[in-house]
């Protein structure tokens, strides 16, 4: 952190870039976290506050690789009570991967939203793709708590939740 919104690992970017501007939303209706803010836990609390106010209609999480099948930088042990918080050091196997993986340089902390935020929204969008059909696995297979963070999808019913995958992550997610 912080991180420009134009930077490829840039959250605020991709939901922009691959959501709002194709799904023809209006950009003043999209609610980011500022990823340019100085002070990341100044800029969670204001999210969090933010949140309770604004209700998401929608709330977009990507999930993570096999070897860690978070959503939105929920990693394991989080409490599905935590609501918008600044993890100011990432797991190694996330940085590496992003790192090596993208050959970028990102930034070692994040801000996420938390799983009480994921289950305020009326609607969550779960995006996976390639291999992350074995997180998609885990996530609907796992036994629902903190030690996957991610189940909390499961607790929202099956009329808030889509889950969006590709032809490989759809394979991977059958076998």
């Amino acid at each position: 952190h912080p991180m420009d919104t134009t930077h490829p690992s840039s959250f605020g970017g991709f939901i922009k870039n691959r959501a709002g501007i194709p799904w023809k939303i209006p950009i003043e209706q999209v609610c980011l976290i500022n990823e340019q803010a100085e002070n990341p836990w100044e800029e969670a609390a204001r999210y969090e506050e933010l949140l309770k106010v604004l209700v998401p209609h929608l709330f977009v999480a990507g999930i993570g690789p096999p070897e860690d099948p978070h959503a939105a930088f929920i990693g394991r042990g989080t409490s599905f009570d935590m609501g918008v918080h600044y993890i100011p050091k990432l797991p190694d196997a996330v940085l590496h991967r992003d790192r090596v993986n993208r050959g970028e340089a990102v930034p070692d902390g994040a801000i996420t939203v938390g799983p009480r935020a994921i289950s305020r929204a009326k609607h969550v969008l779960v995006v996976g793709y390639g291999k992350k059909g074995l997180s998609l696995k885990h996530v609907l297979s796992a036994p629902i708590g903190p030690d996957c963070p991610a189940t909390i999808i499961r607790t929202l019913g099956r009329d808030r939740v889509t889950i969006m995958i590709d032809d490989e992550a759809a394979q991977l997610l059958q076998s």
